[in-house]
């Protein structure tokens, strides 16, 4: 099993992302945090965890697909999994947070899947769009 875990600079803050994946070679199986409740995530948004948690849900009532940098949907992935953390645990040498949205691709095509291996791809994104409230800090 690899794993690797990846910085990412925040577009509005010094603060860093963490972004958490996992990647079992057998299973084809990339795993990470989609999500992470009152942190600020790489495009410099904050989500609390009422919307994560709806995020999640609605994601696995609604539509269940994958796409490759919000620009062409794949029949190539499938989530197998997409859930809430209900508790903390370790997870490709970082830690997921209880109330995190993580999610599961199975992988299966090859080319994708070497650029999961390689760290081309390193995590998910919730890509879909929203209305923004600014607040007074």
């Amino acid at each position: 099993m690899s794993t690797k875990t990846v910085q990412l600079q925040s577009l509005n803050s010094s603060d860093s992302v963490t972004i958490i994946k996992e990647i079992k070679e057998e299973q084809r199986h990339f795993t990470a945090v989609v999500l992470r409740p009152d942190a600020v995530d790489a495009d410099g948004d904050i989500y609390d965890a009422p919307v994560v948690e709806k995020a999640c849900h609605d994601y696995n009532e609604l539509c269940r697909k994958a796409n490759l940098q919000h620009l062409v949907s794949l029949d190539k992935a499938a989530p197998v999994e997409s859930y809430i953390a209900p508790a903390d645990f370790d997870l490709g040498g970082g830690q997921v947070k209880k109330g995190d949205w993580v999610m599961t691709m199975k992988i299966r095509d090859d080319d994708i899947w070497e650029e999961c291996k390689k760290g081309t791809y390193t995590g998910f994104s919730i890509g879909c769009p929203g209305k923004v409230e600014m607040l007074d800090a």
